[in-house]
């Protein structure tokens, strides 16, 4: 392979700003509809009920909240707030649930990025790269808060002047597992929440398991990382060998987003069900007089919305980056044009693992003298 001399920087200080400011635009948006909003203040009350413990019944319904997953109650309490969040989603309507299965294999492509981009050597003992601590804040806190944050966190790592001078590899132990992770850890429990569950408790227990997966992509994958690496003869394998284990982990992330983009569609264009439309399951409308089901809805979308944008700014700004080095011989304005109508016709999470494949072949083409910070 041909590789080129790797440059001093990626995007200069102006455009880092630019990003930096969408980035921050989205945070504050998200979380002005998220907690400030009429129909995130609506929940305030049966949030404080349910915080308190004893019995409690969603809004509406008849169905109690479990609160026994563990027996360990720190763990359950978390567990249980959660699992109030999901259960209406999953059962207000066919329209939620279609969503909310949507959006979860396409973010199969969001845990992807952040998993190669923490083990990426230039981005060694850098914020990004402590992954569990990562899964388990955004989480927590929501990907409408933590996305744009990590994309900031890798726009201010990125724009370090020494950042481009290091290799871009990733250690092939770890590449090579990444796609079993992701699959076993992710991508396999969330088909279980396509399934129709008959008995509410069961569909809350596997709500509740479903929130730790993420952290489970972790504990299969870093284990099974060392195992290798040891039973391993020590020999080198043939140059850019991690490449190919990435691309079998783009590949499954863009799966995971291209198969449910393309189905949705064609649900929405075919049936007759009033909640299987485009306007139903994208648009983030803020409820005129909020339920508890239409507000969680709507602070869902929310959540959805601001993540999917925040990293398909990134993907437009890692297009940009290589513009700038000299690897991307379009435009910018044709940069914007794929961007925009790749991540509608792919759907969000095909186009990020897209550009993912697109842009790991052309930084493999630098020059990388230095192979460790």
């Amino acid at each position: 392979m041909t590789r080129h001399k790797a440059p001093v920087a990626g995007l200069k200080a102006l455009p880092r700003r630019l990003f930096y400011t969408g980035y921050a635009v989205i945070l504050l948006v998200a979380g002005y509809y998220m907690r400030l909003s009429p129909a995130a203040l609506s929940l305030t009350e049966e949030f404080g009920r349910l915080s308190q413990g004893g019995p409690w019944f969603i809004p509406g319904s008849k169905v109690a909240i479990r609160r026994d997953y563990t027996g360990i109650e720190a763990i359950d309490a978390v567990l249980t707030f959660f699992v109030a969040v999901f259960y209406p989603i999953s059962t207000q309507s066919k329209g939620t649930r279609l969503q909310l299965v949507y959006f979860l294999f396409n973010f199969t492509s969001i845990w992807t990025v952040l998993a190669v981009e923490s083990i990426r050597v230039r981005n060694a003992r850098a914020l990004i790269t402590f992954t569990t601590v990562l899964y388990t804040l955004l989480q927590t806190v929501g990907a409408a808060v933590f996305v744009p944050v990590w994309c900031a966190l890798y726009t201010w790592i990125s724009g370090r002047s020494t950042y481009w001078t290091f290799t871009r590899e990733t250690p092939v132990t770890k590449a090579a597992i990444l796609p079993a992770a992701l699959l076993l850890a992710y991508v396999i429990p969330s088909l279980g929440l396509a399934y129709q569950f008959q008995d509410s408790r069961s569909l809350q227990a596997y709500l509740a398991f479903w929130q730790i997966t993420p952290m489970l992509i972790n504990l299969i994958w870093v284990p099974m990382a060392w195992i290798t690496k040891a039973s391993s003869s020590g020999k080198a394998g043939p140059p850019d060998t991690d490449v190919l284990y990435l691309n079998i982990t783009y590949g499954l992330s863009f799966l995971a987003g291209f198969i449910p983009h393309v189905a949705l569609l064609y649900i929405c264009f075919t049936s007759n069900e009033p909640t299987y439309t485009l306007d139903f399951i994208f648009t983030p409308r803020q409820p005129t007089d909020p339920t508890w089901n239409s507000a969680l809805f709507f602070i869902f979308k929310v959540d959805l919305a601001a993540a999917f944008v925040s990293m398909i700014l990134w993907c437009f700004q890692v297009r940009l980056e290589l513009i700038n080095v000299g690897c991307e011989p379009s435009g910018v304005a044709y940069v914007l044009f794929g961007t925009v109508i790749g991540s509608i016709v792919l759907g969000p999470g095909a186009f990020i693992s897209a550009t993912c494949w697109w842009r790991e072949a052309k930084i493999n083409a630098f020059d990388q003298p230095r192979k460790t910070m």
